[in-house]
């Protein structure tokens, strides 16, 4: 529909519900400048904005090892999300790197899901299957924030305090998170800067195509930032 409106250019926002990229295919032959935000596609013209997810993740367990968590127990994203395995790598690195021991029986996946709002139904659903284990961990390290908040519901139906008996910390740092209670500690990705940089981009491939220059993509990847907030502190 946008490509028969003829449309200069084209930012695409990529959540978990955006997998389906066959029809970026249509974009590329029209000769139209794509940028796409949260998916980084290698091939191709379609320029990308992301998040360094890694960094995030690995800032992340740094701040729950840093205040003396050992026991963490991991909600890992759908295998399907292209932020799963950069975020999990980030976690596996920092753990080499201090000789942190990931327990295999605190791990467990999201289900696979084309609706986004179902995390928080499954970080409860699944911290509540960690605390049928009687495993003991001090820190639960969600996907994301509606992984987190969900986390945070099973453990409070469980009479168990955040932070007090066991730390939260989320991804995203959507807009509920600094009004939950406890705020949730999380790792904020840059929103704002991520759109302009889009908008620059693509406004870029418009100059470049009305001066008979060559379009090509561009791929940038932005720094996350660690926010504390009151769902994390040292264990007790």
């Amino acid at each position: 529909m946008l490509l028969d409106r003829r449309v200069e250019a084209l930012i695409v926002v990529a959540n978990w519900l955006f997998v389906e990229i066959d029809v970026l295919g249509d974009l590329e032959k029209s000769n139209i400048p794509t940028a796409m935000i949260g998916r980084e596609l290698q091939a191709g013209s379609v320029s990308s904005v992301i998040v360094d997810n890694e960094l995030g993740a690995h800032s992340a367990i740094e701040h729950l090892f840093e205040l003396g968590h050992r026991d963490i127990a991991f909600l890992r994203g759908p295998k399907h999300i292209t932020d799963t395995a950069p975020r999990w790598k980030g976690i596996r690195n920092f753990a080499k790197a201090h000789s942190l021991q990931i327990q295999s029986d605190l791990v467990l996946d999201l289900p696979e899901s084309s609706n986004p709002l179902s995390s928080f139904e499954a970080g409860c659903t699944l911290t509540e299957e960690l605390l049928q284990k009687k495993r003991q961990f001090t820190a639960l390290m969600a996907f994301d924030d509606m992984t987190a908040f969900g986390a945070i519901r099973a453990l409070a139906n469980r009479g168990i305090n955040v932070p007090g008996q066991c730390s939260v910390i989320g991804f995203d740092d959507i807009a509920h998170a600094s009004v939950l209670t406890p705020a949730l500690t999380t790792v904020r990705q840059p929103m704002g800067e991520m759109g302009k940089m889009a908008v620059s981009i693509v406004a870029e491939g418009i100059n470049a195509l009305q001066e008979h220059r060559k379009l090509s993509a561009v791929h940038r990847k932005l720094l996350p930032q660690l926010v504390v907030r009151r769902s994390t502190a040292s264990p007790n």
